[in-house]
């Protein structure tokens, strides 16, 4: 028999996974069944249930938090680039409203310089200087 650590009787310990498999009611219930045959049945029937808790999980998750009742929490860094993200959102509509605003003021310029030198012309026309 060996006394190597991390090994019983020359079989090495199950990690990771496989010792959480082995700590689960089923994995007792498989280890004390009385055949072979129901030792099978008790690991398949655990299988099953195990998909069923994912399929569940996954369904929850597409529901969202307000079907889970979890909030999703965003980090500092989130929450300052979601802030950073509207105030340039914010500041962007408003300068296009600014420019639309500004051109419309230049057209109405435009149109009042071209009134001013269609008057002109036309006293011009009418005293003869032209």
């Amino acid at each position: 028999m060996s006394t190597t650590t991390g090994h019983i009787f020359n079989v090495e310990e199950a990690r990771g996974k496989e010792a959480v498999e082995c700590e689960t009611t089923a994995a007792e219930a498989r280890i004390e069944a009385p055949t072979s045959e129901i030792a099978r049945e008790v690991e398949g029937n655990a299988e099953h249930v195990h998909e069923a808790a994912e399929e569940a999980a996954d369904v929850a998750r597409h529901k969202g938090p307000s079907f889970t009742g979890t909030e999703t929490t965003l980090s500092s860094t989130d929450k300052l680039q979601q802030q950073a993200s509207a105030k340039t959102n914010a500041a962007v509509t408003e300068g296009k409203h600014d420019v639309d605003a500004l051109k419309a003021a230049g057209a109405d310029y435009v149109e009042q310089a071209k009134e001013v030198v269609e008057h002109a012309k036309i006293t011009a026309q009418v005293g003869g200087v032209l």
